[in-house]
């Protein structure tokens, strides 16, 4: 049997996959009108307890290929101009949502809570697409900064 047709690999596929984006959904719970207590947890169930579920039934599923299949599609290095695009929209979300916050405190943003709850959320979620457009390039320079390497002395 071929595993690439078989139904339990493409469920585990789908799993796979869903355990990827189920963090994403979280921004969506607050709103549907649930109320607080249900909010947060299905927004938990979507950030902390669903994701690993889906995981683990999906490598049970599908195999270790399928997670290397997902692992290679996700994580495809970004050319130049992807990352800088990521680049770009990683800095106007955070300028944006931190000029916001300032606007908000001092009262010169005058829309109601909600829209501003729209228009925040929507740029975190920028923040999130900006951090897969630069692919694993951004996480080896982001894991870089935590490393310390002291001076290097130069030459003269």
């Amino acid at each position: 049997m071929d595993t690439g047709s078989s139904m339990k690999y493409k469920v585990g596929l789908i799993l796979l996959t869903l355990g990827f984006i189920m963090p994403l959904f979280a921004f969506t719970v607050p709103f549907l009108g649930f109320s607080t207590s249900a909010t947060a947890f299905i927004a938990g169930v979507f950030i902390v307890g669903g994701p690993e579920l889906c995981f683990f039934i999906g490598i049970v599923l599908a195999g270790k290929e399928a997670v290397k299949l997902v692992k290679q599609r996700l994580l495809k290095p970004a050319g130049i101009v992807r990352y800088r695009l990521g680049l770009v929209l990683f800095i106007i979300s955070i300028l944006i949502n931190w000029v916001a916050a300032y606007l908000e405190v001092t009262k010169v943003f005058f829309i109601n809570l909600h829209s501003q709850l729209y228009i925040m959320a929507s740029f975190d979620l920028l923040l999130l697409l900006s951090v897969f457009l630069m692919g694993p390039e951004f996480f080896i320079k982001f894991k870089n900064i935590f490393i310390w390497e002291g001076l290097k002395k130069t030459e003269n």
